[in-house]
């Protein structure tokens, strides 16, 4: 849920104007006051928001169970 979060404030952030379309960016999100999980992630607009690409997980908590 952490790598949505994070893909969705980048994409929020793309539409009201605080950053550019594709440019890489590190966006973090998490449970609670604290970020858990970093992705760097090249975020587009709403209307285009396949265009997005995760580049890379860089932190994301260990979960055993499926």
């Amino acid at each position: 849920i952490s790598i949505k979060r994070s893909f969705e404030a980048a994409v929020t952030a793309v539409d009201k104007g605080l950053i550019p379309s594709m440019a890489p960016i590190i966006a973090t999100a998490g449970h609670g006051k604290e970020p858990d999980t970093a992705v760097v992630i090249e975020p587009a607009v709403k209307n285009c928001v396949l265009d997005s690409k995760i580049i890379r997980l860089i932190c994301h908590p260990y979960q055993d169970r499926f």
